[in-house]
């Protein structure tokens, strides 16, 4: 029949066909610049989409206190415990620390670049994009170059003037006479 046909035709995995290179795929970027007609200044913000803050539990944080508490728990197997639970509390916090620290260098690196390129973001004119390469942003921000490299490594700022990779805003090496 023809229903049976059809149906003998039909792709059982459609989304294969798609690919992350595909003209239907989308970028949601990661900075939001606009411009503040009245102070004639440029505003830089992070869209929403991002991750709630992580913050430690108190409750864990104190938790090796309360297992100090515990008189039942033979000494050897409390220190353990309270070893155990600090470490853990200790790992916790650091992974807070360096998921803080990356976003503030994310913000910084996009601070620098907006702030080298003001004259393109006013205006949307690629004519007016200065020189700049990956060791200018690390020289104002203090960071190694190879921070940078990762920072803007396929990460997208929304404009007035369009959605550009952060790539966008360096020079290609210049060519030598």
């Amino acid at each position: 029949s023809a229903v049976a046909y059809i149906i003998n035709n039909l792709n059982p995995k459609p989304g294969e066909s798609i690919t992350s290179n595909d003209s239907n795929s989308f970028i949601i970027p990661d900075f939001i610049i606009s411009i503040n007609d009245r102070k004639h200044s440029l505003d830089l913000s992070i869209p929403q989409v991002k991750l709630p803050k992580l913050r430690l539990s108190k409750r864990y944080a104190n938790m090796y206190e309360e297992i100090k508490q515990k008189s039942h728990i033979p000494k050897k197997e409390r220190r353990e415990a309270i070893d155990f639970v600090r470490q853990k509390v200790v790992s916790a916090q650091w992974f807070i620390d360096a998921l803080n620290q990356r976003e503030n260098t994310l913000f910084a690196t996009m601070t620098a670049i907006m702030e080298k390129q003001k004259d393109f973001f006013f205006s949307g004119d690629e004519k007016k994009l200065k020189p700049m390469i990956l060791k200018d942003i690390a020289d104002i921000i203090k960071v190694d170059i190879s921070t940078v490299s990762r920072v803007v490594r396929q990460k997208y700022v929304e404009t007035p003037y369009g959605i550009f990779p952060l790539r966008f805003f360096f020079s290609e090496a210049m060519p030598t006479f």
